[in-house]
């Protein structure tokens, strides 16, 4: 749309053809809300995204510099190079570690040939596609693609190895208002055909969006506007007991009491 070529233009360079990116970005979003069939909709459409930008060194986290990469091609860039461990689970805890040290893979997932050892974006939805047809079943092959379904969810999540992701410089803030007069404009309309209206805050609503919080980190990338995050992983350690306390609490069977209580469970 031309709304998506002006933020190109004035936030994004070298990005290669907007639409395929764009889309990319709209399948990363149905993914991670679990809507696989739409994702791969989408990654259809951005198949021929050409990637990140990528310089030819990559960020050592233990040095804090970057290290010349031998084989740019095979490094993950937004789209390529995904890993069948993201289907797998934790062997040791380091989120700046390498992939293959961290992270070990199921015994059975050689039960399912269709996920690939390296995929795309458009595979990997694939994949997830003909797990979730197993994992309709209910013998012990379609609780292990719920198992590997489950993994990668969690591996994706803000707690997983794979937790990263990344968060664009959008540049100066800019009011609301100012923006929707200029979706307005953009098509073709006036504000008399369609009219602004300030309906004033809704429950839950803040006047203003952080991307980040104070105690998160961003790690620089190759590309000058694309920023790395490194979210907060500290949870207090009775965290789950609380939650399953509240889960078997039948007070809180109330949409209205279950906010309250839920909102005392949350760090700040």
């Amino acid at each position: 749309t031309q709304f998506e070529q002006e933020i190109i233009a004035k936030n994004i360079n070298d990005v290669g053809n907007t639409a395929s990116f764009f889309n990319v970005l709209y399948g990363d979003f149905a993914m991670r809300s679990g809507d696989f069939e739409r994702a791969k909709t989408y990654y259809e459409k951005g198949s021929d995204f050409s990637g990140i930008p990528l310089s030819e060194g990559i960020y050592d986290y233990n040095t804090g510099e970057y290290v010349k990469i031998a084989d740019p091609s095979k490094v993950y860039n937004g789209f390529n190079n995904i890993s069948s461990l993201i289907f797998g689970h934790n062997h040791l805890v380091s989120y700046g570690s390498p992939e293959n040290e961290m992270m070990k893979a199921e015994q059975f997932v050689s039960e399912f040939p269709f996920i690939k050892a390296n995929m795309n974006k458009l595979e990997l939805s694939s994949a997830l596609l003909q797990l979730k047809k197993v994992a309709a079943g209910k013998d012990e092959k379609a609780a292990k693609a719920n198992q590997l379904i489950g993994n990668l969810l969690y591996n994706t999540s803000a707690l997983g190895y794979y937790r990263q992701v990344f968060v664009m410089d959008m540049g100066e803030a800019v009011r609301i208002a100012d923006l929707a007069r200029e979706l307005i404009r953009m098509t073709g309309h006036t504000e008399a055909e369609i009219p602004i209206v300030f309906s004033g805050l809704r429950p839950g609503e803040k006047l203003y969006e952080e991307l980040l919080a104070d105690a998160d980190t961003t790690l620089p990338t190759p590309h000058p506007r694309l920023r790395l995050a490194q979210l907060r992983g500290e949870l207090p350690a009775d965290w789950i007991d609380r939650l399953m306390t509240l889960a078997t609490d039948d007070a809180a069977a109330t949409p209205a009491v279950l906010r309250a209580r839920f909102g005392d469970q949350l760090v700040d």
